[in-house]
């Protein structure tokens, strides 16, 4: 009986490798390797008897281990529905550091035998590095002196890969086109200064203001609660409200606010995207306006 048992998962290992694109490997609760697929030894560089019983903690970055441990725990202790890939890195048997972004289910051979965590693994080591030059691209804005785009994506992409827990602001300036339109671009310049100060003091010290687009804000909360994300919305929507004072003009503009909270294995791009969502929740209903997914 113990052998066909053994012939069986042998079978629906095989399976599993010839499935996946990337690579495999099987952990038991305890961070142990129970299995990894031909092709994870080929990328890791060692041979199949030498990552059997290996911890995970020898072959993760210690800044992933804890989001790994935290999504495997969730998922066999209380019976989380994976919400994406994580991004981390992978050590080889040559000392480098390789980028994968990993996907996790959770199996188990039947019998009574306590389940295990399932991750497939993709190669995403160059892509990553090619984001890494974009993000070195970290010259501040010229008008206002903020952080750009580029910065903003590495903050958010650091973040991450420290599990620690953050949200993300996108602010979008309502009327500023008019103010383009009706007055010229010099006083446009001087509505945007006066708004990024704003927002600047409207937010924590520790907390980064970007400026992401033509009359686009954002803002990264690190350690901040949906509690804090909101008052600090809130905050940034009064601000903008008040009248702009140029050359004896009094503009009025306002400021639509979309918070969108960092979830484990939710990627910068996508936390862009669904703060994007919100942002434009606000603006449907009204001005001074703020929404939370």
């Amino acid at each position: 009986m113990e052998t066909i048992r053994r012939d069986q998962t042998a079978l629906r290992l095989d399976a599993l490798s010839s499935l996946i694109q990337g690579f495999a490997v099987i952990y038991g609760t305890d961070s142990a390797v129970r299995w990894a697929s031909p092709s994870a030894c080929d990328f890791l560089g060692i041979e199949p008897e030498e990552i059997v019983g290996v911890n995970a903690k020898v072959f993760l970055h210690p800044n992933n281990f804890r989001a790994f441990s935290r999504r495997a725990y969730g998922m066999i202790q209380k019976q989380e529905v994976p919400t994406g890939p994580v991004l981390g890195q992978l050590k080889r048997a040559d000392g480098s550091w390789r980028w994968v972004e990993t996907t996790f289910a959770i199996a188990s051979a039947g019998d009574g035998d306590r389940p295990e965590v399932v991750t497939s693994c993709r190669d995403v080591h160059e892509s990553k590095l090619s984001m890494e030059r974009l993000a070195k691209d970290t010259r501040p804005d010229q008008l206002t002196g903020l952080p750009n785009r580029h910065s903003l994506i590495g903050t958010l992409d650091q973040l991450a890969i420290q599990g620690i827990n953050f949200s993300l602001l996108i602010c979008d300036l309502d009327g500023f086109a008019d103010v383009n339109t009706n007055h010229g671009h010099s006083v446009g310049d001087v509505a945007l200064q006066t708004m990024a100060e704003r927002i600047r003091e409207s937010v924590r010290p520790d907390d980064i203001v970007a400026r992401i687009g033509g009359d686009e804000f954002a803002v990264t909360l690190a350690g901040a609660s949906r509690t804090d994300a909101i008052a600090i919305a809130r905050r940034i929507v009064e601000v903008a409200a008040k009248p702009v004072a140029v050359d004896g003009r009094s503009l009025a503009l306002s400021m639509a606010v979309g918070i969108a909270e960092a979830r484990l294995g939710l990627l910068s791009g996508q936390l862009i995207d669904a703060a994007n969502v919100t942002m434009r929740r606000a603006k449907q209903r009204g001005k001074h306006q703020y929404a939370i997914g």
